[in-house]
């Protein structure tokens, strides 16, 4: 862990990029209404520290089994917690979060690691339009 945080500057900066080719990748298939990219401000900077696409909600879950038989290992974001376990225990009025339930069940997170090239990434992008274009 130290040995990370001394080269936490360039970790990060290449995260970034990382981050930046995925979104260079995935233009043309939000263009084409097939997904949704992440949108950062403008007053922001981001540590890269995830990418995700958001899907339609019948098609995430089909999308990450896909990608993980194709050897890529993609995940789901997060549970709700008004979803939760804990949540549901504890406070027994019943919450409705359209939105975030949608975007709970939408959300897919992409590998990004600093080993992950370039070619890598083609790889992923071209199999998630492969499967959008099946489904």
């Amino acid at each position: 862990m130290y040995a990370q945080l001394l080269k936490a500057k360039s970790i990060i900066k290449n995260r970034i990029k990382i981050w930046n080719d995925y979104h260079h990748l995935f233009y043309k298939l939000e263009k084409e209404k097939k997904l949704t990219r992440p949108q950062i401000p403008n007053y922001v900077q981001s540590n890269a520290h995830i990418y995700y696409l958001i899907v339609k909600k019948n098609l995430r879950d089909k999308l990450i089994k896909y990608l993980k038989s194709q050897n890529i290992i993609s995940l789901f974001h997060y549970i709700p917690l008004h979803a939760s376990y804990y949540f549901r225990k504890f406070h027994k009025k019943e919450i409705n979060l359209i939105n975030t339930d949608l975007i709970s069940k939408s959300l897919i997170r992409l590998p990004l690691h600093n080993q992950l090239t370039i070619i890598d990434q083609i790889k992923i992008k071209n199999k998630i339009n492969f499967f959008l274009n099946r489904n």
